[in-house]
């Protein structure tokens, strides 16, 4: 996924998932302040911000105890390959006070990542030296163009991060992280970066083997929109048409160029051109993300192509952030007509919160056609438990042929070319399982799944389309199917009894079985014949 970082200028970020960038982006020569609670939750933090740093990044870690073996076992594709760690030696005091002039005689660091850990007790008890300390760090990150993070822990860290709030003019930004009996809370006390300036902002966090994620739903503080009036489009969603762009319209070749607006803007539509059904997934995490950073007011607006999207498809996206789906064949006119409408709203629907089983409910199987009984109902049955889980959907539909037609004949007029719709027949009633489909569009998919009107093959059909009813459709094709092996196996029998006995070994096969038929054979003159032709 596109990143709001350009190739040209590396920035850094606290990282913590779920958090929008105006409160985690860190800009290049500056002080921030993170007081935390515990001391295992800033090895968490430390973990996961250098994790998240790009591999072409530089990083330095400064802790009263060596963190090389913390963190040791970083996954060869993350983190910083640069890396650096120190300990601070002697009294804390000192230790702190020539921390700059140290770096600068061991490395000479340029534009690195910084983070420094310390235990608030280290810190001058006298406010005022302890001012002038994070004066000269700040004097310091300027013109190394180094970003320092310090994360204070223990004690009062969490209360002393207040104090850092009134020394905003030395700190570009201030935060604490406090551990609740129901998770944690994340509270901004004033935040600036490239992004401009936030003030105070509280956030519900949860701690998970990752690393700490935002939990709620509305992340973006309220201030005032200033791009409400803005719309960012992707070129294809034009269809080609000289379209003359007002102030506040602009067109995008790249999506990427497109995403790194989205993330700045707070208020205003966006328009992405779905063109192939591979990029679903891709368009529903990105809107997701989108959602999660910007908040309710930035209008996501997804316009279909060609003809792509079923209707499980269409509730992803709009499950994942968007706040419409135009469908394909929606003339030029209408198109801008309902991107009007759409300006000021708010997303009102619960943004999903399992986006991973979200996507995989998409996801059919990768079967189609006719298939046995046997596999049918073993499809059926992991369909089914992907219903109850509410990540699939489909319907079961059970047809009766006319009298005089056959399940078997009636299926040889099926075209099944989508997958996850498969078909069987057994006792009489053919059987067809439609992925994703609808219950108002059964009709419709029937329609188009035989290649005659299947009202003429069908005396009724019956739709089943909750998951205790696939369920109790597939125990009685189950039955079905075992009842009619049980006979075949027992006419098989009769017929291998009845056959005449004294027959020699080369009337039955290697198994021993005789065999139901016995063939005669019976040699052919073939007689040459010469056509003349009179002239």
């Amino acid at each position: 996924m596109p990143t709001i970082n350009s190739k040209e200028k590396v920035q850094f970020s606290i990282a913590i998932k779920d958090l929008p960038q105006e409160l985690s982006q860190l800009r290049e020569g500056a002080v921030y302040w993170l007081g935390v609670d515990h001391y295992s939750d800033v090895l968490m933090l430390f973990r996961q911000i250098l994790l998240s740093v790009d591999a072409s990044c530089r990083a330095i870690a400064v802790g009263p105890e060596d963190l090389s073996d913390t963190f040791s076992g970083f996954p060869d594709d993350q983190g910083p390959q640069d890396l650096r760690f120190y300990q601070m030696t002697g009294l804390p005091a000192r230790a702190l006070a020539r921390l700059t002039k140290d770096l600068e005689r061991a490395l000479r660091p340029r534009k690195r990542l910084v983070l420094l850990m310390l235990r608030l007790d280290h810190l001058p008890a006298d406010a005022g030296i302890a001012q002038r300390l994070l004066t000269t760090w700040a004097e310091w990150a300027e013109h190394s163009g180094c970003t320092l993070l310090l994360l204070a822990y223990g004690g009062r860290a969490v209360e002393y991060s207040l104090h850092v709030m009134s020394l905003n003019d030395v700190v570009s930004g201030a935060a604490r992280l406090k551990s609740l009996a129901t998770g944690y809370q994340y509270q901004v006390l004033h935040w600036r970066n490239e992004l401009g300036a936030t003030g105070s902002t509280e956030l519900a966090l949860e701690k998970t083997g990752l690393g700490f994620v935002v939990t709620q739903d509305r992340v973006v503080p309220d201030r005032p929109h200033t791009d409400q009036q803005r719309f960012l489009l992707e070129r294809p969603v034009l269809e080609g048409a000289p379209v003359f762009m007002a102030d506040g319209w602009q067109v995008f070749d790249e999506r990427d160029a497109l995403w790194e607006q989205a993330l700045r803007s707070s208020a205003a539509t966006l328009v992405f051109a779905l063109q192939a059904d591979d990029e679903v997934e891709v368009l529903a995490k990105m809107l997701h993300t989108l959602r999660k950073q910007r908040g309710p007011s930035l209008v996501l607006v997804v316009r279909e192509m060609r003809r792509i999207l079923r209707g499980h498809d269409e509730q992803l996206l709009l499950a994942c952030g968007a706040s419409m789906v135009i469908p394909a064949g929606t003339h030029l006119s209408r198109f801008f007509s309902l991107l009007d409408s759409t300006r000021g709203q708010q997303y009102a629907r619960k943004l999903t919160t399992d986006l991973d089983s979200l996507i995989a409910g998409r996801r059919p199987e990768q079967v189609r056609g006719i298939v046995s009984a046997d596999q049918f109902t073993h499809y059926l049955d992991a369909v089914a438990g992907r219903m109850r889980a509410g990540i699939s959907s489909g319907i079961l539909v059970a047809l009766t042929p006319v009298p005089g037609l056959s399940a078997a004949q009636a299926l040889t007029q099926v075209s099944l070319r989508r997958y996850g719709d498969v078909a069987c027949q057994i006792k009489g009633v053919a059987y067809v399982f439609l992925f994703a489909c609808q219950p108002g569009f059964v009709e419709v998919a029937l329609a188009n799944a035989f290649r005659v009107p299947f009202k003429e093959m069908f005396l009724q059909h019956r739709a089943y389309s909750s998951a205790v009813a696939v369920e109790e459709q597939s125990a009685i094709i189950k039955r079905e199917s075992a009842l009619a092996s049980d006979q075949e196996s027992k006419l098989l029998m009769a017929q291998g009894t009845e056959a005449p006995t004294g027959r020699s070994s080369e009337s039955t096969d290697q198994s021993g079985a005789k065999p139901i038929f016995q063939p005669l054979l019976q040699s052919l003159k073939l007689e040459a014949s010469v056509l003349c032709t009179q002239h």
